[in-house]
């Protein structure tokens, strides 16, 4: 399950509280094959980082490529990214055990 992601408005603190709610309630499940892959909470920082977007560039973080025109959807980088992110995740995740 993952966290949630902020668009390029970094977590504010109801995205973070949602986050920190879908953890509790995976962590409440229980279940032995569903893990939490934190995003807005994550250690090391926000995944998505700056105020920037795809055309509207700020230099402020790496939201200037994987954010698109819209300020919340990833553009084909940013799905590269995400997707390379979420796969390491996952594996590490379940190598835990």
């Amino acid at each position: 399950m993952l966290g949630v992601f902020p668009a390029n408005s970094g977590p504010s603190s109801q995205i973070i509280a949602t986050e920190n709610a879908v953890a509790a309630a995976v962590t409440a499940f229980d279940d032995a094959w569903t893990r939490f892959i934190s995003i807005s909470t994550r250690p090391g920082g926000n995944l998505i980082t700056g105020t920037g977007r795809s055309g509207t560039t700020s230099g402020s973080g790496n939201s200037d490529l994987y954010t698109g025109t819209d300020q919340v959807h990833p553009t084909p980088a940013g799905h590269a990214f995400i997707g390379r992110f979420v796969a390491d995740a996952i594996l590490n995740a379940f190598s835990q055990d």
